[in-house]
């Protein structure tokens, strides 16, 4: 079986945006990709009702993941804007650890630990507590990524 890869991210956009000539790559490589989406995105724009945005942001994710090479994508269902102080729920870790051990990953790919976006930074949290558990010996490699905003020029 080929190479399985995790990749996390906060919001359906961020691994596309941050990483998506890298998912292609890997894909053509014939490596197994794995998305996982933490926010359900409904904060993302303040004209849309909360509901037809989440399900503009899923049907998003899902017409682009074959297009550059996810296999298969799942969504956390955390609150938008909250990341950060959900990633310590036991039911958050314990869905990601259920993807961990179905798929069984080589590498995850996650938002970096210092990003200033709260949800990114929950994300990364999540990831690392997650795999303190499930991993214990540091056998899945773990690579972050960079999701450019405008926080990060203005810092």
């Amino acid at each position: 079986m080929s190479e399985t890869i995790l990749v996390v991210g906060a919001h359906a956009d961020d691994a596309e945006i941050s990483m998506g000539g890298t998912i292609a790559q890997f894909s053509r490589q014939g490596k197994r990709l794995i998305n996982v989406v933490a926010s359900t995105g409904e904060a993302s724009s303040p004209w849309l009702r909360k509901d037809v945005l989440v399900a503009q942001r899923k049907a998003e994710v899902l017409n682009i993941e074959k297009m550059i090479g996810f296999s298969a994508t799942h969504f956390l269902e955390m609150l938008d804007g909250k990341v950060s102080l959900l990633c310590q729920e036991k039911k958050y870790q314990k869905a990601l650890v259920s993807l961990i051990k179905k798929y069984n990953p080589k590498k995850i790919f996650t938002h970096r630990a210092d990003d200033p976006h709260k949800d990114h930074q929950g994300t990364h949290a999540l990831v690392i507590n997650t795999l303190k558990k499930v991993d214990p010996k540091n056998k899945i490699e773990v690579y972050t990524f960079e999701v450019w905003n405008i926080t990060n020029e203005t810092r």
